[in-house]
């Protein structure tokens, strides 16, 4: 078991399948991963050398502080911006607000 579904099954306590779907979606993007990957073993949305993943003018950590998403919530969200910019950028306004 690798340290992202790890962290899924055992710290957020994920039922099996609903993890290796969200490993799987993460897993498509290695540099969205990789940055997940850190977090779940530090805590932190930045890496070692204190930089974080930018996409389309948003990261995991703004994400998060803005929205009502999880972290978990916040990286596929990245993914999400990736994938379909246009729309996620719309969409994001709609999300609940802390």
């Amino acid at each position: 078991m690798d340290k992202v579904m790890k962290y899924l099954r055992e710290e957020r306590k994920l039922d099996e399948g609903v993890a290796k779907v969200i490993h799987s979606h993460l897993a498509c993007h290695p540099e969205i991963f990789k940055e997940f990957e850190n977090y779940t073993q530090t805590g932190s949305f930045k890496m070692a050398d204190g930089s974080c993943l930018e996409i389309e003018g948003y990261t995991a950590e703004g994400i998060d502080k803005e929205t009502n998403l999880t972290a978990i919530g916040a990286y596929t969200y990245l993914v999400y911006l990736k994938e379909f910019p246009e729309k996620a950028k719309a969409d994001l306004a709609t999300l609940p607000r802390k």
